[in-house]
């Protein structure tokens, strides 16, 4: 037996993961992030495949973390978990600098840059080891827990949504891309927590 709710009780966050090629910012939301060693500083982040953001830092060897505060815009979430980079400049209405030449976002708790020191591929994610080449605190605001986003601000992204919507009963996504959620292939999986089309059910938002 599987029950892929038992995943949920792993304590997580919610980071952006940012990246930067031939001047142009990509990243999304990832929350996965661990550190994996003191000497040297090494942290570990899981990029889905089908995010744009895994394959430019595959092609770079770098990306920043963002932390993010409880307070985050559910805005910014959909921005960055629900559209892809290939079509959509997703740091264009949100606060951002750059930090050895890679997007923060501005309103973190605390952010950090790394370059990848080994890659794996798994059948779903890559997942990169990076050496920290710059860690900073910004504010001491509360972390946004992966719980905490389930519990009060994926209520409020539903809202948004109209009245009917394809919502995966694993981890709450709502679908909400343009291709009609029927034709899709069966190969498409949660972009959240990774499970197929059967775990969706239409519902009122």
């Amino acid at each position: 037996m599987l029950d892929e709710k038992a995943f949920f009780t792993l304590t997580a966050g919610l980071y952006i993961v940012g990246c930067r090629q031939n001047d142009k910012n990509y990243g999304c939301i990832i929350d996965t992030v661990m550190q994996a060693s003191f000497t040297p500083p090494l942290v570990c982040i899981s990029c889905e495949k089908k995010a744009h953001t895994q394959k430019i830092i595959r092609e770079t060897g770098r990306f920043s973390i963002s932390v993010l505060p409880q307070d985050t815009p559910v805005d910014l979430i959909n921005t960055f978990g629900y559209h892809s980079g290939k079509d959509t400049d997703k740091w264009a209405t949100v606060p951002f600098k750059l930090q050895d030449d890679l997007p923060i976002y501005s309103n973190s708790i605390s952010v950090l840059t790394a370059h990848v020191t080994e890659t794996k591929e798994l059948d779903t994610h890559f997942l990169f080891l990076g050496e920290i080449d710059t860690a900073q605190v910004l504010n001491n605001a509360s972390a946004l827990t992966y719980q905490y986003y389930r519990e009060h601000l994926l209520p409020s992204a539903c809202q948004t949504s109209a009245s009917k919507k394809w919502v995966c009963r694993v981890c709450g996504y709502v679908y909400d891309e343009q291709t009609p959620f029927e034709e899709l292939g069966n190969d498409y999986h949660c972009p959240i927590c990774g499970v197929g089309k059967d775990f969706f059910d239409l519902k009122s938002c």
